[in-house]
């Protein structure tokens, strides 16, 4: 497993984070190294695990993301996160980035963004694939 991008996703959405760790497990770079289902959890495994990245949920049901980007920033300042949302208008956008979100992706995004998104954040990229507004 060494040289692999440990993923961890924290996502309440038990069919999102399923679909998610199947997506990202397509990539032979990738080992998803478990899935925390809220920030308090999500927190201590990052602490345990050392994921490169994390994916997260940007409404968690013991958090919001933002507070939780804040705090695991603070734990682990060089881990890549990644938001989820299923929003096109995200009024703390500045925010996230801010804090250190490196990218933002829709919860109906397509398993081939969801890879790039992946591999252009490993690369120190910021990159968003938000929902088209209706």
């Amino acid at each position: 497993m060494d040289g692999k991008i440990k993923v961890l996703i924290v996502e309440d959405d038990q069919t999102l984070a399923m679909s998610s760790k199947m997506i990202l497990e397509q990539d032979e770079a990738v080992q998803v190294v478990g899935i925390a289902v809220g920030g308090a959890q999500g927190i201590k495994m990052v602490e345990r695990l050392c994921p490169s990245l994390v994916f997260i949920g940007l409404n968690l049901p013991d958090d919001n993301g933002l507070h939780i980007v804040n705090l695991l920033k603070g734990h682990s300042p060089a881990v890549h996160l990644v938001m989820y949302t299923r929003y096109d208008y995200i009024p703390f956008l500045d925010g996230l980035i801010e804090a250190g979100v490196s990218g933002i992706i829709s919860k109906g995004a397509s398993a081939e963004q969801v890879l790039r998104m992946l591999h252009c954040v490993m690369k120190g990229d910021t990159v968003l694939f938000l929902p088209a507004s209706r």
